[in-house]
């Protein structure tokens, strides 16, 4: 028997099971139905529904979106969208470090310079601030 595929979590449990939601969401859980991992910590060149973008600076996670190098190669390409935080959450679409294009920061219901959002909302845009990080 060949190892197919493995993960690196500080997390043990010997009775883990996967399932993959209905969401498109692949869970590690332990026998107590806790999550040991998930891909949607993991995003790459897709954002599906319930997946995050941004920063959770308690568990030292980021979740940001990147290209494929090409359709041929996934591997990350040189295109990155996420949310930096400076004073407040700023969404920006990278270039490498270039920014090519900037959501404005957050402003209780959108991102200040994206105003077609407030027309043509189609998803649901959460943003959660943690004073506490």
């Amino acid at each position: 028997m060949s190892m197919v595929w493995s993960l690196n979590t500080v997390k043990e449990s010997r009775n883990a099971t996967t399932k993959l939601r209905d969401i498109g969401n692949l869970v590690l859980m332990d026998q107590h139905e806790q999550v040991l991992w998930q891909s949607f910590d993991y995003p790459t060149e897709h954002w599906l529904p319930g997946m995050k973008i941004g920063n959770d600076y308690l568990r030292g996670i980021e979740w940001h979106l990147s290209s494929w190098e090409s359709s041929q190669q996934p591997v990350v390409g040189e295109f990155t969208w996420g949310v930096e935080k400076d004073r407040y959450p700023d969404d920006k679409l990278k270039q490498g470090s270039v920014v090519k294009f900037r959501g404005g920061p957050w402003r209780n219901q959108r991102f200040k310079g994206v105003s077609s959002f407030s027309r043509n909302l189609n998803f649901k845009y959460n943003v959660i601030i943690n004073e506490n990080c």
